[in-house]
């Protein structure tokens, strides 16, 4: 599969040439506790979203020795690396500590919008690279070194936030829709 043709004012560019700062804490499992600092691992991230299932700790005094790696911040895109490959959601809340199978990515300030960052991952042309890019028989992962070179559509900087924009306004109605399905659902129910 070729790269899509894209508007004159856009180019592909690699990750690795847009990305800030790669936070990488595969390959580490901290000890958890029942309380402390939550933990987000690839079970959290799903469908463009934080879960706050399942909920896990690690303790509030290993937090800044396990963090060595980087901190994250308010918008970064975790990205899971394997089991699944390919979950994106984004930082709300940057009191988390990272698991293994996460990477967390930052945008360049002046070049990528990290919501723009975002919803390109769900572009069939980029999971397309990063399936070509990725390895395993049972589970399917790829290391960073290869995520760094999948290519992305990058249009100017208010484009991408325009963009950003309509997806996360049509990705909000769409979740509008289903809360409103299930209540008619169970009003069908109870009828």
């Amino acid at each position: 599969m070729s790269l899509p043709v894209i508007p004159s004012l856009w180019k592909y560019e690699k990750l690795v040439d847009v990305i800030d700062q790669f936070i990488d804490y595969r390959g580490k499992t901290p000890t958890k506790t029942e309380s402390g600092v939550p933990l987000i691992t690839a079970k959290n991230v799903k469908g463009g979203k934080l879960s706050p299932e399942p909920r896990e700790y690690i303790a509030e005094a290993a937090y800044i020795d396990w963090m060595s790696r980087g901190y994250p911040q308010t918008g970064d895109v975790l990205f899971t690396t394997e089991a699944p490959l390919g979950e994106v959601a984004q930082v709300s809340d940057p009191n988390i500590a990272l698991a293994q199978r996460l990477l967390t990515l930052r945008g360049k300030k002046s070049i990528l919008d990290n919501d723009y960052l975002k919803w390109v991952f769900f572009s069939p042309a980029v999971k397309f690279q990063i399936g070509q890019r990725s390895t395993g028989s049972t589970v399917r992962g790829i290391r960073q070194k290869e995520l760094r070179q999948v290519k992305i559509p990058l249009p100017p900087l208010e484009e991408q936030r325009r963009i950003a924009a309509v997806l996360e306004k049509a990705d909000h109605l769409r979740s509008l829709r289903r809360q409103a399905l299930a209540r008619l659902d169970d009003l069908v129910q109870s009828v």
